[in-house]
């Protein structure tokens, strides 16, 4: 039999592990933050594992893990975008994910490209409101309509600042 000395320490321990596996509760919608949320559910793995459908590559990295391969990056961090979310650009969008903007070079997306930002390595992504203005390399959701096509800055994914053509268009829900 266990004495109460004995079983208090270990049920206090049980209650805080138990407190501690469970998942935060979600804030009410009047106290989100403006600011991007960041990825959910981030893990890193192999660069040989496909990335799970819905899920996003965030940055590459090298993994012992992962082999002793010569090739630089052998490992990958994924997870579930928050909207807007920063993602590599040998990500794929998410369905009902739009991009709306090129982001500058980030050493954690191309290891092998240069400081100068030319091209953009890493594209921004979010759930389209009623009508967005998405980059031509965007995929468009089914439920929405094409319509007048622009030139766009944060669309200019090689760094041109080349204002001769449309790299952007804005979408409507249907």
């Amino acid at each position: 039999m266990f004495t109460t000395k004995q079983l208090l320490p270990a049920l206090a321990a049980a209650m805080l592990v138990a407190a501690c596996d469970r998942a935060p509760t979600a804030p009410a919608a009047a106290s989100l933050p403006a600011t991007p949320r960041m990825a959910t559910n981030v893990s890193t793995v192999c660069m040989s594992s496909s990335t799970p459908t819905g899920y996003v590559e965030l940055s590459y990295s090298t993994s012992f893990s992962c082999g002793s391969s010569t090739f630089y990056p052998n490992a990958k961090t994924i997870g579930l975008p928050a909207s807007p979310e920063t993602v590599c650009s040998g990500s794929s969008v998410p369905s009902g994910w739009v991009i709306t903007a090129w982001v500058s070079y980030s050493s954690s997306c191309d290891p092998y490209a240069n400081s100068t930002g030319f091209p953009r390595d890493r594209f921004t992504i979010k759930i389209p409101g009623t009508s967005e203005v998405v980059c031509n390399s965007s995929p468009v959701p089914s439920n929405y309509s094409i319509g007048a096509a622009s030139w766009n800055s944060g669309c200019d994914q090689y760094n041109e600042g080349y204002r001769g053509y449309n790299n952007a268009r804005t979408i409507t829900r249907i």
